[in-house]
C-alpha cells in the first residue's frame, strides 16, 4: 500500500512536471513570435496558457503598446490584475501603477498605496522607490510624508537603485526628513553624474545652476550637465539649456539657439517649452513676433492640468483680444492634429546665413549667380521663415533662393498659384574641392537614384545634361499633383553648386527647360568657365 502511495505521488508529479513544462514551451513560442512581431501568433501562445502569470503579463504589455491590436487601456488593466493575482511582482507593480493613476479602471490611490507596501515589504525595489517619491510629492492627495520618503529612499539605494540614490542625495542636501548634510549629498550626486547617470546629473545641474540648498554655485558646469542629457533627447533637459541660453547663465546669451532648444523641447510634449515658446512668438524673442504661433503654443500648454495649463489659459485668453475669429480657429485647429514626438532633437547648428545679393561664398571662394529675367533674390522673406520655424525638418540649408517677382505679387493680392523659385545650395562642404573624378562619381550616385525613381513608376525623369560640368534633369510628377521639377549640378570653381527650380506646372515645362538652360550657361560664364548650352553645342 505504501509503495502504491509513493506511485501515485509519483505520477501525479510527473503530471505536473509535464504540463508545466509545456506551459513555459508555449509562453517561449510567444515571446519568439513576439521577436519576429508575429502578433497574432505570439497572442494565440500567451492566451493559451492562462494560468501562466508571465504570458498574462506579455499580453498586457501588448494592450498597452498596441501590438496586434489597438492600445486598450482597459483591457491592459484586467491583464495586470491576473497577473498580479497569480504572483508576478512586476504586475504587481504595474497594477498598483494603474490602480494610484486609474489608467483603465477608477483610480483608488488606497488600495495601490496597500499594494505598494506590500511589494516594499517583499523587497521590490521599483516599487520601494515609487512609493518615495509618492510620499515625497503627495502623489494621488495622500499626505507628504519627508520622513517616510526619505527612509524608503535610503533603503533602495543600499539596495542598489541608482535612482533612489540620487532622490536621498537630494533629500541629504534639503534636510528632508533627515539632518542635513550638504557635502555628503553633493559628493553622490557628483559621483552619480560623473558616472553618467542622467537622472543625476539633471539634479546636480539644477543645484549648480542656482546655488541650491549651499551647494557652490556653478552656472557652466550646470549647463554643461543640461546640455549633456539634452543632446540624447530629454525633453526636461533641453528646456534647462534654453532657459540657459535665454539667461546667459553659464554660457553666452543666444536667443535664436534657446528658441531651438525650446521649440524641440514642445516639440516632445513639455507644457513649460509649449508655455515658453508661446511666450517667445508673443514677444519676438529669438523668433519673429507671430500671433498665430504663440496662440498655437499656448493652446498646447493649456492642456496641462498644473500650473503651466493655468498660464498658457490666462495667456491665450489676453492674446485672443488682438485676434480674429479666423486667426484663432486656425490654430486650434492646428493644435488638434499635434502628436509629440519623443526624443526630437534641434538642430544642430543654425542654418547659413542667405547670400542677400548675386554672390555665394563656399570657403575661400566666391562664385557669382544669375539672376534670370523676372526673379528676385528672396533672402528675407526665406530668413523670416527660418527664423519662424527654427527645427523645421523641411527647411534645407540654401545659400540663396531666387524668386519670381510675377509670383510674389500674386501671392501678396491673396490670388492663388504656385510660387516659382530656384534654390542654390552647397552639394558638399565649402571646403571640398572637387576633381572632375569626384564630380563623375556625384554624377553616378545620382544617376542610380533617378533610376530607382523611374522604375517604382511615380515619375517622369528627363536627363537634360550629363558631362563633366553640368548635371541637369527635369522630373515630372506621373501620379497626383500636375508638377514638373529640376535639379542641376554645376561645378565651379573646384566647388558643387546643387540648384533646385520648383513651383513649375507641367503645362510651364517649356520655360522650365529653358530656365535650366540659361541659368547653367550664365553661371559658367560669369564665373571664367567655358559655357555650352544643355544639348552639347559650343555657344562660343
Amino acid at each position: 500500500m505504501k509503495n502504491e502511495r509513493f506511485r501515485m505521488r509519483a505520477v501525479v508529479i510527473a503530471i505536473a512536471l509535464t504540463l508545466s513544462a509545456q506551459a513555459w514551451a508555449n509562453y517561449a513560442a510567444g515571446m519568439d513570435a513576439l521577436a519576429l512581431k508575429d502578433h497574432a501568433r505570439a497572442r494565440l501562445e500567451f492566451e493559451g496558457e492562462p494560468a501562466n502569470a508571465q504570458a498574462i503579463y506579455q499580453l498586457a504589455r501588448m494592450a498597452q503598446l498596441g501590438l496586434g491590436e489597438p492600445r486598450n487601456p482597459a483591457r491592459r488593466a484586467n491583464l495586470l490584475q491576473r497577473s498580479a493575482d497569480l504572483g508576478l511582482a512586476r504586475a504587481k507593480y504595474e497594477w498598483a501603477q494603474v490602480l494610484a493613476n486609474g489608467a483603465g479602471v477608477p483610480a483608488d490611490p488606497a488600495r495601490a498605496l496597500k499594494l505598494l507596501e506590500e511589494l516594499d515589504a517583499a523587497n521590490q525595489l521599483d516599487a520601494t522607490v515609487y512609493l518615495g517619491r509618492a510620499y515625497r510629492f503627495g502623489w494621488w492627495g495622500i499626505a507628504k510624508d519627508a520622513a517616510r520618503s526619505t527612509a524608503l529612499m535610503r533603503k533602495a539605494s543600499e539596495a542598489g537603485s541608482t535612482t533612489a540614490t540620487t532622490l536621498y542625495a537630494s533629500a541629504l542636501i534639503e534636510g528632508l526628513g533627515v539632518t542635513p548634510d550638504v557635502p555628503r549629498g553633493t559628493a553622490m550626486l557628483k559621483d552619480l553624474s560623473d558616472r553618467g547617470l542622467t537622472d543625476a546629473q539633471m539634479e546636480y545641474a539644477r543645484y549648480l545652476s542656482f546655488g541650491l540648498s549651499g551647494v557652490t554655485k556653478d552656472e557652466a558646469a550646470g549647463t554643461a550637465l543640461y546640455r549633456k542629457v539634452a543632446d540624447l533627447g530629454d525633453a526636461n533637459a533641453q528646456y534647462g539649456v534654453c532657459l540657459a541660453l535665454l539667461n546667459g547663465r553659464g554660457v553666452p546669451r543666444d536667443e535664436a539657439a534657446a528658441a531651438r532648444w525650446c521649440d524641440a523641447a514642445a516639440r516632445q510634449g513639455e507644457e513649460w517649452s509649449q508655455l515658453r515658446l508661446g511666450d517667445l512668438y508673443r514677444n519676438g524673442t529669438g523668433v519673429p513676433r507671430m500671433r498665430g504661433y504663440a496662440y498655437y503654443w499656448y493652446t498646447l500648454a493649456a492642456r496641462s492640468p498644473g500650473s503651466a495649463g493655468e498660464q498658457a489659459r490666462e495667456r491665450r485668453a489676453t492674446l485672443a483680444r488682438e485676434m480674429t475669429p479666423a486667426e484663432i480657429d486656425g490654430q486650434v485647429k492646428r493644435a488638434a492634429t499635434f502628436e509629440p514626438q519623443p526624443g526630437f532633437r534641434p538642430r544642430a547648428e543654425p542654418l547659413p546665413a542667405l547670400a542677400h545679393g548675386d554672390r555665394v561664398t563656399m570657403g575661400p571662394v566666391s562664385i557669382l549667380v544669375p539672376m534670370p529675367s523676372g526673379y528676385m533674390n528672396n533672402a528675407e522673406f526665406v530668413e523670416y521663415l527660418q527664423r519662424a520655424s527654427p527645427n523645421d525638418p523641411d527647411l534645407s540649408p540654401w545659400l540663396m533662393v531666387l524668386s519670381h517677382q510675377d509670383d510674389m505679387t500674386r501671392m501678396k493680392l491673396g490670388v492663388p498659384g504656385t510660387l516659382r523659385s530656384v534654390e542654390v545650395g552647397r552639394h558638399l562642404g565649402d571646403d571640398v574641392t572637387v576633381t572632375p573624378a569626384l564630380f563623375a562619381d556625384i554624377r553616378k550616385q545620382m544617376r542610380a537614384g533617378i533610376q530607382v525613381a523611374q522604375a517604382a513608376g511615380r515619375l517622369k525623369i528627363e536627363t537634360l545634361r550629363d558631362d563633366d560640368t553640368v548635371f541637369f534633369f527635369v522630373r515630372s510628377s506621373q501620379i497626383g499633383q500636375n508638377r514638373a521639377n529640376a535639379t542641376a549640378l554645376i561645378l565651379v570653381s573646384g566647388r558643387v553648386l546643387s540648384v533646385t527650380f520648383s513651383g513649375f506646372e507641367l503645362e510651364q515645362l517649356p520655360e522650365l527647360r529653358q530656365l535650366g538652360e540659361s541659368f547653367a550657361k550664365d553661371m559658367l560664364a560669369r564665373n571664367g568657365r567655358g559655357a555650352t548650352n544643355l544639348f552639347g553645342s559650343n555657344l562660343q
